[in-house]
């Protein structure tokens, strides 16, 4: 019997059980066995450049969109021309910003299949903000409307109502890209041959990002602490939301029942994760059926909410339980937000920028009273320039 190994994230610790009887399914249909194995995000992209470069390891993967292009640029993904993909369906079942307008425009060769769907949104206490007079409609519309809702609500009794995570540099990552998009800048230049998150204006927006730590605790889950009612206000992802509709948490009715969503100053971060066919493989054709297992609509619609994420159909979006009010608001972002930049390098620029992050919270909650662009610049500016240098080495 044929064997295939499939490698995915770990979305959560009981992903691994989730995905077991829909590829129980797929061995059933093909006479085939597949191996299943969990990555890491902190240690994914070092691993899978390893599989890259020595042409070994899993025949399908899930991986981050932003890395797409550098495995392609290495010729380590294998292309499917459109006939091999008809039977997916219209590409227009599938959200546009998942693909990129290149697939969706010229139906190019495509190496990467989008599968699930992430942003970063606000999550906030219905009942708290207006017990502070707080209006969500106008309060997170700037980073400076977001500081004055938080003022109001500390002045109305809540010590620590603003929750985002001290401790990941992925969710660190994603949550400040939306100050620095609301700042009008950039983490790097159209072309990737220049940082620009370094520069004024970037700086402004992740001095701001950083400057809320007056309203907070440090944090390794903000979540738990909003379930708790300990905060009315966290950037989070959409795993709070499906771990609501799942009752994986049995959080308080007088919780559940206040939970709204907003998108952060119309700037949030979107990103996905893709199923691609690694080129070392001896079995493309049934990578590919595999694939097209993955991306059905009743496969995406089960595995995304046990993962935390959104399906990439657009079909699917539009079913329970994914049409309720706050799943709604997170579909808005996946039309009205952005994405990082597709450029080489990318993988190891937010690896080490999201390491720097974790850095300079550690530092601001270890002094009584911290110099905010003093432990920025501690970090960035000499990451700066070191990436800078390796940059300019590509060229």
């Amino acid at each position: 019997m044929p064997e295939l190994n499939l490698s995915i994230m770990n979305h959560s610790d009981t992903i691994e059980e989730c995905l077991k009887p829909w590829l129980k399914t797929f061995e059933a249909q093909h006479q085939v066995r597949i191996k299943l194995s969990v990555l890491n995000w902190a240690t994914a992209w070092s691993d899978m450049v390893k599989m890259a470069l020595h042409g070994l390891g899993p025949d399908v993967s899930e991986i981050g969109s932003t890395w797409i292009n550098n495995f392609i640029a290495m010729n380590a993904l294998e292309a499917f021309e459109d006939s091999e993909i008809s039977n997916l369906g219209p590409l227009s079942n599938f959200l546009p910003a998942m693909w990129g307008s290149e697939a969706v425009e010229a139906r190019q060769q495509i190496r990467a299949f989008p599968w699930l769907a992430y942003t970063r949104a606000i999550f906030y206490r219905t009942d708290l903000l207006q017990a502070a007079s707080v209006d969500p409609s106008t309060a997170f519309q700037s980073p400076a409307q977001l500081a004055n809702a938080l003022e109001r609500l500390v002045g109305h009794g809540l010590v620590a109502p603003w929750g985002v995570s001290t401790a990941d540099p992925f969710d660190s990552l994603h949550n400040v890209a939306s100050w620095i998009w609301s700042a009008g800048a950039d983490f790097v230049s159209a072309d990737g041959r220049h940082l620009l998150f370094n520069q004024p204006q970037a700086r402004a927006g992740i001095r701001a990002y950083f400057d809320l730590y007056r309203f907070m605790q440090p944090q390794d889950d903000p979540d738990i602490a909003f379930r708790r009612g300990e905060t009315a206000i966290i950037m989070s992802s959409p795993q709070l939301w499906t771990a609501e509709v799942l009752n994986q948490f049995n959080t308080p009715a007088e919780i559940s029942q206040h939970i709204g969503t907003a998108l952060p100053f119309n700037a949030p971060f979107i990103g996905a994760s893709h199923l691609v066919v690694w080129k070392h493989t001896r079995q493309s054709r049934l990578a590919l059926n595999l694939i097209r297992h993955l991306m059905s609509a009743p496969v995406q619609a089960d595995f995304a909410i046990q993962a935390g994420m959104l399906p990439s159909r657009a079909d699917t979006l539009s079913q329970p339980p994914f049409s309720d009010a706050n799943f709604q608001m997170l579909q808005r972002a996946l039309h009205a937000g952005h994405s990082f930049p597709s450029v080489s390098m990318w993988g190891l620029i937010e690896d080490k920028l999201g390491q720097a992050l974790i850095q300079i919270w550690r530092d601001i909650f270890s002094q009584s009273n911290p110099e905010i662009d003093t432990i920025i610049g501690h970090y960035l500016d000499p990451l700066t320039q070191r990436l800078e240098q390796l940059l300019l080495n590509q060229i």
